[in-house]
């Protein structure tokens, strides 16, 4: 092969790699981002745990004073395409020294996933997940 169709075939590779790549050969996670509403005001602190229906990792988001979250996984944004189910939690923090108990401040149903009717599928993608609640 000469100089000359070498660069041009070299040019051709060059650009698949570069279609491939803007056609979302990227990462396969999904983003999940919204805000949780409990009898229609915002939660103003919590904890948002996404729990896979198969299998795979747990993606967890502390709440906002806005009630706005964004799902991680790890130290990670995001977290893999699938089914969860969801649970939302605010307790009171027991004062260190004390036999104080943590008190429960959100309803008792949306704590364990065998009550809480808050479910998502998760796509690839940037994904709206509002969670609405009620006492």
């Amino acid at each position: 092969m000469c100089k000359q169709g070498f660069r041009r075939h070299a040019s051709f590779v060059l650009l698949i790699l570069i279609l491939l790549g803007a056609a979302g050969c990227g990462d396969p996670w999904g983003t999940a981002q919204g805000t949780v509403i409990l009898d229609g005001q915002p939660l103003k602190k919590g904890v948002v745990t996404f729990h896979p229906v198969v299998e795979g990792s747990t993606a967890y988001a502390t709440l906002s004073e806005s009630g706005t979250f964004i799902a991680m996984t790890g130290a990670k944004p995001g977290l893999p395409p699938g089914e969860y189910q969801i649970t939302v939690i605010d307790q009171t923090i027991p004062t260190p020294g004390t036999n104080e108990i943590a008190k429960l401040l959100t309803p008792e149903k949306y704590a364990s996933t065998k009550t809480s009717d808050l479910k998502v599928t998760i796509t690839r993608g940037s994904n709206r997940v509002d969670l609405v609640m009620k006492k």
